[in-house]
């Protein structure tokens, strides 16, 4: 629900400043803002990812910067979310509101 109240917003948005601001402006602008939403979740997937394998024992061997990070990267235990689930969900909502604003109200 929350996608589609913000895709329909920003399409509302885009529509009514088309012809102020300009098409190539209003893609450009949501290019950027897609690239970097790819960009937050390419990140949220990519460190999420890179704990997968990394067993107890590299806790001793590693010492306490392996277990900072899991500290800020992993859910943790008492069901409160981490900075990568956050990082996740700003990017996919960055990714829709970055295509309602050009490619979808402006491309036909």
């Amino acid at each position: 629900v929350g996608i589609g109240v913000l895709k329909f917003i920003v399409t509302c948005i885009v529509i009514l400043q088309v012809e102020k601001v300009g098409r190539r402006a209003l893609l450009l602008a949501g290019m950027v803002c897609i690239a970097i939403s790819l960009s937050l979740l390419w990140m949220a997937f990519a460190k999420g990812g890179m704990m997968i394998g990394v067993s107890e024992e590299d806790d001793e061997h590693y010492g306490e910067d392996l277990q900072q990070h899991r500290f800020l990267l992993n859910r943790r235990n008492d069901g409160s979310t981490s900075l990568l689930d956050y990082l996740a969900v700003f990017g996919i909502y960055g990714v829709a509101g970055g295509y309602a604003a050009s490619y979808g109200p402006l491309t036909w």
